[in-house]
Parts: structure tokens; C-alpha cells; sequence
């Protein structure tokens, strides 16, 4: 791990959440049940006053979010991802807080009515779920579809935002 990119975490009431800042955003976020397979540890030397900055500020709007107080999150995020992805988690962060879309409806915004799998793919490869709220995704039959993590984390998050 470069000495630019630092791990922490934050307890959340869906458990604890790990994540990954550099000196200007935050890179990805997993719930400590399910650490990303290539997780590297904490690097020995002390992380930036700027990727401290970015971690204290995500710790503040999970706090604000899980508090009902935030709607969307500010703090600067820089998932890494193909073009595709990108686009996909794009979309995602224009839901609106308390809302839900179908995978249909998501790959439609694209202009890729098409390609619902490969949406529906590509929000499962979300690397920073809470923040990107692919928890708002639905499935076109009222079914909930997929969570990386977890059908049940998905209900509370949507619970939560009613």
C-alpha cells in the first residue's frame, strides 16, 4: 500500500465499516464482515493530515447519515473502475435519498435499456456501498435484487431512509 492511501473505519448500526482514503477522497468502503479479498494492512507509516482530513469528514456524514440528518454524502469519493462502472455508479448517486429505480430503469438513464445484467453487475462491483447507493436498486418484479452486503443490510438501508 502506498504511504498516500490509508485504512480506517467507523462503526455504523449496520456494523463496522472499513474504508480506504488518500490524500483527496475516499477509494472504497466494505463492512468488516466482508474485508475486500486484496485488502493490504494499515501501511507503518502515519497517514497525511489530508487523508486524516478525508477520514474525519467520512466518519462525521456516516454519523449524520445513520443519524437521519444527511441525505447524500459530500465528502470527495474516487471509486476506481471501468468507463462502464463509472457511468453505473453515476447514475446511482443522482437516486434520490428515500427513492428507489429498477435495474431496468438505471440501464434505460444510460441509454443501454439493453444491458440490465451488466448494470446490475456493475452496482454489485460497487466498491463504496452506503455512499453509492446501489441499495436503491430494485428489481422491475416489487423484488429487492441483489447487496454485496447483504439482502439484510439493504432492507435496513431503505427502511432507513423511509
Amino acid at each position: 500500500m502506498t504511504p498516500n492511501r490509508w485504512i480506517d473505519e467507523a462503526e455504523t448500526p449496520l456494523g463496522r465499516l472499513g474504508f480506504e482514503v488518500s490524500d483527496a477522497a475516499v477509494l472504497r468502503c466494505w463492512f468488516a464482515d466482508q474485508p475486500p479479498t486484496a485488502l493490504n494492512s494499515r501501511p507503518a507509516t502515519a497517514p497525511t493530515a489530508k487523508a486524516k482530513a478525508i477520514a474525519a469528514r467520512l466518519k462525521t456524514e456516516l454519523s449524520e447519515y445513520f443519524s437521519c440528518t444527511r441525505q447524500a454524502f459530500s465528502v470527495p469519493l474516487a471509486p476506481q473502475g471501468t468507463p462502464f462502472q463509472q457511468a453505473v455508479w453515476e447514475t446511482l448517486q443522482a437516486i434520490p435519498y428515500a427513492h428507489t429505480i429498477t435495474y431496468s430503469a438505471q440501464a434505460a438513464s444510460l441509454g443501454r435499456s439493453r444491458a440490465v445484467r451488466a448494470v446490475a453487475n456493475a452496482n454489485g462491483a460497487n466498491p463504496l456501498p452506503v455512499l453509492i447507493p446501489c441499495h436503491r436498486v430494485v428489481a422491475k418484479n416489487g423484488g429487492l435484487g441483489g447487496y454485496g452486503p447483504g439482502i439484510d443490510r439493504k432492507v435496513w438501508l431503505l427502511e432507513h431512509e423511509q
